[in-house]
């Protein structure tokens, strides 16, 4: 096997120690010093983009936080708006109540009179009254005017009879 003759260790040997040298010289000089400059710029930006990051969470926490107290300040004062209009309507409730009570109570005191004298106007006119009373029955069921004058006669009749009766008794 030729990789195990002793007489070319030497020259591979020589061959090892300058390629790798040469690599090495290479990799520390040019390649290392690139790589460690891009990882840092990447560690430099990645820290960079952390703190921004957190800077703008912390905003977002001031705004949340402001957000919140505005919008608490907003349902108080809507709360306040709604609690005065609830009040207002009370009142003006409370005062067309009051007017419609009045009113009701002078429309009722009116149609109480009315009755009132409805009904003494009918004791004085009650043989008018029944007459009419007589006239409209008489049309409803035979669907002809009565006659007022035979009407009036039988009434003035009745009512001698009634009074005849009573001085008899």
């Amino acid at each position: 096997m030729p990789q195990f003759d002793v007489s070319t260790f030497s020259s591979q040997l020589f061959w090892l120690i300058v390629i790798f040298s040469c690599l090495y010289f290479v990799v520390s000089c040019f390649i290392a010093p690139s790589a460690e400059n891009i990882l840092t710029s990447r560690h430099r930006i990645a820290d960079d983009h952390i703190a921004e990051a957190e800077e703008y969470n912390k905003q977002i926490a001031e705004v949340e936080a402001l957000k919140a107290a505005e919008l608490s300040e907003a349902n108080k004062h809507a709360e306040d708006i709604r609690a005065e209009a609830i009040r207002s309507l009370n009142y003006l409730f409370a005062n067309k109540k009051g007017e419609v009570i009045s009113q009701i109570k002078f429309e009722r005191a009116k149609a109480l009179k009315e009755i009132e004298l409805y009904i003494n106007s009918f004791h004085t006119k009650e043989s008018d009254s029944c007459m009419k009373l007589a006239a409209a029955i008489i049309h409803k069921l035979t669907g002809k005017d009565a006659d007022m004058k035979l009407l009036s006669d039988i009434e003035k009749r009745l009512y001698l009879q009634t009074s005849d009766k009573a001085l008899r008794s």
